[in-house]
């Protein structure tokens, strides 16, 4: 196949989770754009050199481990110059179960959903592998993989136990910080799963009543069928329940509120909080749902504010006084600080069980974790003007504060983990809001 320019409008990560993530010009795609997370060049591969087959075998690992991704067989990596590959090496590629068995040998477990497709350009032929994104498991080293160098010295390139994550460019034996977003990433996963088939619920009349509506037909004489109705002597029900997955970031939080009642370890990944922040603008949801979105942000250390002001204040006193129990101890922290918007003897209570500190720790931690900042802004502002790393907040112009956060927030959808990012926004929305809520709030009047 001839490389041909694209017309393709979608980013190279959306095409990897496409149904055809292998476009006819993905090809033209990935050469113009540097390694990154989503695909790697490589020079050649030769099913006979064991240190090759490692080499893509540890790749593969990363890809399926991370969000999926490309192989180029014969593009130079460092200066995206168009090798190719001969006819020879191209026919290894005919059977794609002579590599998936080369690899696996390492792998568990195994990664057997690869695809390829075969490329022309400037008369040289390319190989494109696309590694999915395997949802639900976690790929590791099986047992180790070694070769002999030119020197006849034998050399490890995988090990048993070892875990590959794809991180900028580069496939890297994942830190902690990595096995916790691959935690993250399957929790998600999961999330979604159980998402397609959770009630969407109406409120009604009955709570012991349920009818799940389905395009099943009756195969049986017996089976009692159901119609809507609104004769006055139709059953009153519960709810309605589908099958159909959140089509929108409002259905996503009603579908994780659900979760979240069945099992309170279901905690809306803070990825999607931060784009639910990101679209605050637009995001219309009932207000008793928005009361989980506080919670929820709390739990991820995510911006609260926006949502706060909008809560009934009875609720969020519960739900306070529930969290100031928790035992994280940097739940409570933040618990103890937004207490002190709501109600006095609430953060009074909450103030004599929480570990004491004084100003000038308090001053020291802004200093130390750029963004705790937030936290004096809330509880001091009558000496905020003496410590001059706050003041700049408090003189640019809200609008522009504004798209500041949202700039943040949308960046920390995909880097959730960057926590300079996060406290900086927490530091924003506390700044954003202020006013409404020191005109709103009981304590501040």
């Amino acid at each position: 196949m001839n490389i041909g320019k694209t017309d393709n409008k979608l980013s190279l990560r959306e095409i990897i989770s496409s149904s055809n993530p292998l476009p006819n010009d993905i090809l033209h795609v990935l050469l113009e754009n540097e390694e990154s997370l989503w695909h790697d060049f490589k020079s050649t591969l030769d099913f006979r050199s064991n240190k090759e087959l490692l080499d893509i075998t540890k790749d593969i690992i990363g890809f399926a481990n991370t969000e999926g991704g490309y192989l180029v067989i014969g593009i130079q990596n460092k200066t995206h110059k168009i090798i190719g590959l001969s006819r020879e090496l191209v026919e290894q590629f005919s059977d794609m179960n002579i590599l998936l068995g080369k690899t696996n040998r390492y792998i568990m477990p195994s990664i057997i959903n690869i695809n390829l497709k075969t490329y022309t350009a400037d008369d040289k032929n390319i190989v494109v592998l696309h590694v999915p994104c395997s949802k639900g498991k976690t790929h590791v080293v099986e047992k180790e993989g070694k070769f002999q160098n030119q020197e006849k010295k034998e050399i490890t390139l995988l090990r048993k136990g070892e875990i590959f994550v794809r991180r900028a460019g580069a496939t890297v034996i994942a830190t902690h910080s990595d096995l916790e977003q691959l935690m993250d990433r399957r929790m998600m996963q999961f999330k979604e799963k159980i998402s397609q088939n959770i009630a969407r619920t109406i409120e009604v009349t009955d709570p012991n009543n349920v009818i799940s509506i389905s395009t099943e037909k009756a195969n049986s004489s017996d089976t009692n069928i159901y119609r809507l109705s609104n004769s006055p002597d139709a059953i009153p029900v519960k709810g309605i329940s589908s099958n159909i997955p959140p089509k929108n970031l409002e259905e996503v939080l009603v579908s994780s509120v659900a979760m979240y009642k069945f099992d309170k370890n279901c905690v809306l990944p803070a990825n999607l909080i931060y784009n639910m922040y990101a679209e605050r603008d637009s995001f219309s949801i009932p207000r008793k749902y928005l009361i989980y979105l506080v919670r929820f942000s709390i739990i991820k250390n995510a911006p609260t504010f926006y949502w706060l002001i909008s809560c009934d204040k009875s609720e969020v006193i519960q739900l306070l006084q529930e969290l100031s129990k928790n035992t994280d101890y940097f739940i409570r922290d933040y618990v103890h600080r937004l207490s002190y918007f709501v109600d006095k003897t609430l953060y009074t209570s909450i103030k004599r069980n929480r570990r004491p500190t004084g100003l000038g720790a308090e001053f020291n931690n802004a200093k130390k974790y750029n963004g705790m900042n937030f936290f004096i802004t809330s509880v001091y502002l009558d000496k905020i003007k003496t410590f001059k790393g706050l003041v700049p907040y408090n003189k640019r112009d809200l609008k522009q504060m504004s798209e500041e956060a949202t700039t943040f927030a949308i960046e920390l959808v995909s880097n959730p983990e960057d926590k300079s990012k996060c406290n900086n926004l927490i530091a924003y929305d506390c700044w954003l809001f202020s006013k409404k809520i020191f005109t709103q709030l009981p304590l501040l009047n």
